[in-house]
């Protein structure tokens, strides 16, 4: 047997606490349980007392009296007699069952203690022991001397220190002794004894394998520096393994077992060395390493690395250039070793070039071939560091990869587009597959390693066509649009709340992201169609929150945040009203441009209407032939109608006969269904509804557009929905010179400059023709110089299709009332009217006719734009006021047969007015529309035709009697101020009475919010039929809040004479002083001859001083008007010399001016007047 033996080092400091499984070395503390061991902390120990003895002496003595024996029991803490009586006949019972028990070998099991047992408790156990096992209590044991005295024995040995000491010492060597199968040497008993000496010294027995002794042996001075504990190292040639006793203090020992099992682990190759590495090679390897000697020394000369074998498949590789010679051993080893690193992870050689990579360690090498299923699984486990169990998908891992991680490796991304991915990628939908493509997309476009990228990814089509997506959006003149559209389409998916908004709530299958996503597709299918290199993208794509996210990257704007995983967020944007700079529209100082103005009030549905609606709506989700139950169409109508209303009983519906079949099933049960004409009026509502939604979606986008255009580089790509939708918008907003009528003729013309007309409303939709023949007419009135050039081929088109549109075509149907009269309308404006006297064609003015030909339709086919109840009269109304007032702008240079189909239309207009009853139509609006166009038709017309329209009104007037005229009904002074003027020609008593007591309760309601116009063409109606004076109601609340003399300062000259017949009834002194200065200024000059002539007509016959002067004052103008007048009017001469007959300084002026003018027709009436004959 041989041992090693170390001096006891100087004991002190703290240590770690090694692992208790660490390999290579058992791990136990050797701390012996009575009576074969100890503990391994020695605690204090105290010398023996001399009065430890006593107990023996007075047991072989004689017995002590009953007072001292009783002294000695309070002294030693023992109990009463009483008590220790019972204790002594338990002790009897005791001593009977031990009588026949071999002594003890073990001192401590002597004493019946434990090895860590402290001196007291040996001490007051050894006391309790004698009196137990007395000879004197036991005379009937033979043995009770013998087991006495060995009591006696142990105690002698367990209270010396020193013979304690040693004999611990020999319990622990000779039970490691005896595991190793040798016999004890005293040497060690020695080592151990000494270290139990010391206080709270341990002592630890490690079995480490007898190879690792020489190593261990020379280790053993670093081992007892760094840890502060001493080794003693046990071991023989004839045993497998040895043992290694560490002494010192628990933290020093602690310290020394960590250090020993670390070196045992190195040392078999369990653990990486702090300064190397270990490569594990294959079990089916291990046979090549002991062949590598020469291997070893070239890498060592190499690379300066020292290679150990140090276990069957374990190489220790220690050296500064690692990476080098770890890829130089797996290249040897077809690159299937693992890599122990000293925190002891373990990697493969996939893993291994990640490592290498990622921190920017050169040497780290991949092999060429294609790493298998459970290799890139792993790889992906490492580098997104998931636990190796968890449930997910290749493909996933891959993604995940791709994504999070913050730097990619060449390992990734073979990894990632390997062929075990590939596969699982291949059964992938297309939605599925999305996230894969979108992050090889953004590899391949941001990162320096898409070489890496395998071409079975590389040349997908998805990719192909995600990769194209980008340079398109990037065009900055092309792509405007479209990526005006995702933005706009971004901030209509969230609200503008400074949130985020997660892409499960925004990518809805009905969004206006899905919306986009359709424009892009189709915007990149026409692109594909001359470049065959890309598919369109797949219409799933839509819902993939990566796919959308990188598309809107492209598209965002002010306000507007993307994120792939948080979603959308808008923040608040408190931006300036942007104000136009358009020049305001320019006055017109006609009546019948005045006649033609637009109402921009929003018509309701009537009752019947939305019956109707609901009618179709239940139709659809049904039967559409089928009738439907009466008390689920009342329910649903009396949800939707805003009003309160219990008219809607079986009975209500039997009597609109034009909107509903009614029809009774079984004994108590109603179904009604829609008519023919009523499922196409409700069929119109639903797709203008439809329309509205797609014109307001389309605008929105047009408007971020719109400031980025120029006339001389309109995007090619702009179709014509897109173009109407800009033409539209730019009659509500500035834009630059000449850019209207460049859209105008790319949506006219086609390419080889030849005008378009077969599908160009469908090709316009959601747009119509009136929106852009509207939009026209406001872009040529709001720009200033210089004025837009139209194309008269690009707006006779516009004509055309405007025309086409009142009517069914087969695949469409015809344009709503709303929008004919809109068509209409501009027709009467320009530059559409200059088309009737510029163009030639009786065909391209053939909108006149059209228009006519609808109101024939219209009355003959249902009849319901004549009928109460239908929102359609007011808009019948309308489009007879818009056709009146262009048939009398353009009548001149149209065909006889035009005029007469429009004069017929009127004829029936006429005849269906004059035939009604009670129950006829009492909107507002379309009543004095009505009343309108056949007065200015009767100015123009044949007598014929004159008295058909004085019948048409007539038969207005019967229903303006029998009407209620209030604010709440919708009348206003506007409604009032066009009937006075219709019925001038035909003035009834009844019926000025009735709009006078109108026009008092509009006054009385809201006198200073009276427009000036509409109040002076009331004036001026009822002033020239005769019945001024039935205002006085009217003009009372005006004279009180001085009405007139606030508003007469602004007033234009038409609006003169109306206010002058007011001024004159009200008798207002202030307003008529007021009206006296405005003529004494300089710009009274701006006033028309004839309407200075009308207004001294008004004062014939009225006096006052107030009026004299205003009369002289006029009189003075109206010759310097006639004096400015290049051609004056021989009437209007004549009428002003009557006038001045009575005012000497305005006949003087006006008599030089005849002879200075030479205006010979006039010098008999002068000279009438004033009693002189002028010389010629």
């Amino acid at each position: 047997m041989g041992t090693s033996m170390q001096t006891h080092a100087e004991s002190g400091g703290k240590a770690k606490a090694a692992s208790p499984d660490a390999p290579g070395a058992e791990n136990q503390t050797f701390e012996p349980e009575a009576p074969t061991e100890r503990t391994a902390t020695r605690e204090p120990q105290s010398q023996p007392q001399p009065a430890q003895q006593e107990p023996v002496q007075k047991a072989e003595g004689q017995q002590a009296t009953g007072e001292q024996e009783a002294g000695d029991q309070q002294q030693q803490g023992q109990p009463p007699q009483g008590q220790q009586n019972q204790q002594e006949e338990a002790e009897q019972k005791s001593r009977k069952n031990d009588d026949n028990l071999p002594l003890p070998t073990c001192h401590y099991e002597a004493l019946g203690v434990q090895a860590t047992a402290t001196e007291s408790e040996i001490k007051k156990e050894y006391y309790k022991l004698c009196r137990r096992v007395h000879p004197d209590k036991n005379g009937g044991d033979p043995n009770a001397t013998a087991r006495f005295q060995r009591i006696l024995e142990a105690y002698q040995i367990l209270s010396t220190k020193d013979k304690r000491a040693e004999y611990d010492a020999r319990i622990f060597v000779k039970k490691v002794f005896q595991r190793l199968g040798l016999a004890v040497d005293e040497r060690v008993v020695t080592f151990v004894q000494r270290c139990y000496c010391v206080e709270k010294v341990q002592v630890i027995e490690k079995q480490v394998d007898r190879r690792l002794v020489e190593r261990l042996t020379a280790n053993t001075p670093y081992l007892r520096q760094m840890s502060g504990a001493d080794f003693y190292t046990i071991h023989s040639a004839t045993i497998a393994s040895a043992v290694v006793l560490i002494a010192g203090l628990p933290g020093c020992v602690e310290k020394g077992i960590g250090l020993l099992s670390n070196f045992v682990k190195e040392a078999t190759g369990q653990q990486a060395p702090a300064d190397g590495l270990i490569l594990i090679v294959p079990r089916d390897a291990t046979n090549r390493i002991p062949q590598m000697a020469q291997v070893f020394a070239t890498l060592n000369w190499q690379y300066g690395a020292q290679l150990v074998h140090a276990d069957l498949d374990r190489i220790v590789i220690r050296g500064a250039r690692l990476p080098a010679v770890v890829v130089h051993l797996q290249q040897y080893f077809d690159f299937r070793a693992r890599v122990l690193f000293p925190t002891g992870h373990e990697l493969d050689a996939w893993q291994y070039a990640h490592y290498c990579e990622q921190n920017n360690i050169s040497g780290g090498l991949l092999p060429q071939a294609e790493p298998e299923a459970a290799t890139v699984r792993k790889l992906f486990f490492y580098v997104l560091q998931m636990p190796p169990s968890t449930p997910i998908a290749l493909v996933s891992l891959a993604v995940k990869a791709l994504t999070t991680v913050p730097r990619l490796t060449t390992a990734i991304v073979r990894a990632a587009s390997s062929v075990p991915v590939h596969s699982e990628f291949s059964s992938l939908s297309p939605k599925a597959s999305a996230p894969v493509i979108c992050a090889f997309h953004r590899l391949l476009t941001t990162s320096q390693l898409s070489s890496s990228v395998h071409p079975r990814f590389a040349s997908l089509p998805q990719l192909k066509s995600l990769q194209a997506i980008g340079p398109f959006l990037e065009d900055a003149k092309e792509s405007l649009l479209i990526r005006s559209r995702g933005y706009v389409a971004a901030k209509e998916a969230v609200p503008d709340d400074d949130q985020w908004h997660g892409w499960e709530d925004i990518l809805r299958p009905d969004g206006s992201l899905a919306l986009f996503w359709k424009d892009l597709r189709k915007k990149i299918q026409e692109r594909s169609k001359t470049s065959k290199t890309f598919e369109p993208p797949p219409a799933e794509w839509h819902t993939v929150p990566e796919i959308v996210s990188m598309v809107l990257e492209k598209c965002t704007g002010p306000g507007l945040e993307v994120d792939p995983k948080k979603g959308l967020r808008r923040k608040k944007l408190e931006t300036p009203r942007a104000t136009s700079a358009a020049s305001p529209p320019p006055p017109r100082n006609v009546e019948v441009a005045e006649a033609a103005e637009v109402s921009k009030e929003e018509e309701e549905e009537t009752l019947i209407e939305h019956a109707e609606d609901v009618i179709l709506e239940l139709s659809k989700e049904r039967d559409p032939a089928a009738y439907q139950e009466l008390g689920m169409v009342t329910l649903q109508t009396q949800k939707r109608y805003t009003e309160p209303s219990n008219r809607l009983s079986k009975k209500w519906y039997e009597q609109h006969k034009a909107s509903f079949d009614v029809k009774k099933v079984g004994a108590s049960e109603t179904r009604v269904r829609l008519c023919q004409t009523a499922q196409k009026r409700a069929e119109m509502r639903a797709t203008e509804r439809q329309n509205e939604g797609k014109r307001r979606w389309e605008l929105n986008t047009l408007g971020v557009v719109l400031p980025k255009l120029a006339p001389d580089s309109l995007p090619r790509m702009l179709c014509e929905r897109e173009l109407a939708g800009l033409l539209v918008l730019m009659g509500e907003r500035s834009f630059p010179p000449g850019l209207a009528s460049s859209v105008l003729r790319r949506l006219c013309r086609r390419s080889d400059g030849t005008a378009k007309s077969e599908q160009f409303l469908s090709a316009i939709a959601p747009f119509s023709s009136a929106q852009l023949m509207r939009s026209i007419v406001a872009c040529e009135r709001m720009q200033q110089e210089p004025k837009e050039q139209w194309d008269q081929e690009s707006l006779t088109v516009m004509m055309t299709a405007a025309a086409r549109d009142m009517h069914d075509q087969p695949s469409r149907f015809c344009a709503p009332l709303q929008s004919v009269k809109s068509c209409v309308l501009a027709s009467g404006h320009k530059p559409f009217v200059d088309l009737f006297r510029q163009r030639t064609s009786d065909q391209e003015k053939a909108l006149p006719t059209s228009a006519a030909l609808r109101l024939k339709m219209e009355l003959v086919q249902d009849g319901t734009c004549v009928l109460p109840g239908y929102s359609s009269f007011r808009y019948f109304g309308e489009l007879c006021g818009a056709l009146a007032t262009l048939y009398v702008q353009v009548r001149n240079s149209l065909c006889q047969s035009y005029c007469e189909e429009v004069l017929s239309a009127f004829d029936k207009v006429a005849g269906c007015c004059r035939d009604w009853g009670n129950g006829a139509p009492a909107h507002h609006r379309g009543l004095q529309r009505l009343a309108y166009s056949f007065a200015v038709l009767g100015d123009v017309a044949t007598d014929k035709f004159a008295t058909a329209c004085k019948l048409g009104l007539e038969g207005i007037g019967r229903v303006l009697l029998s009407c209620e005229m209030t604010e709440e009904s919708g009348w206003n002074t506007e409604d009032l101020a066009v009937l006075a003027v219709a019925f001038k020609k035909c003035p009834d008593e009844k019926i000025y009475g009735k709009l006078a007591a109108a026009a008092a309760m509009l006054a009385n309601a809201k006198t200073a919010a009276l427009p000036r116009e509409h109040v002076a063409k009331l004036l001026g109606g009822f002033h020239q039929a005769g019945y001024v004076q039935k205002l006085d109601n009217f003009l009372k609340p005006l004279q009180e809040v001085a009405w007139f003399k606030k508003n007469v300062s602004d007033a234009q000259d038409k609006e003169l004479p109306g206010l002058l017949a007011g001024l004159c009834r009200a008798q207002d002194a202030d307003g008529l002083a007021a009206l006296d200065q405005i003529l004494q200024k300089d710009n009274s000059k701006d006033i028309a001859l004839n309407t200075l002539i009308s207004m001294l007509k008004g004062l014939s016959g009225i006096s006052g001083l107030k009026v004299a002067g205003l009369r002289s004052t006029l009189l003075k103008t109206a010759v310097a008007a006639t004096n400015r007048s290049k051609h004056p009017a021989t009437d209007d001469v004549e009428m002003l010399v009557q006038a001045c007959a009575e005012d000497a300084v305005a006949l003087r002026m006006l008599k030089e001016l005849i002879c200075n003018r030479s205006l010979a027709s006039t010098t008999t009436v002068l000279a009438t007047c004033s009693g002189t004959c002028l010389e010629p």
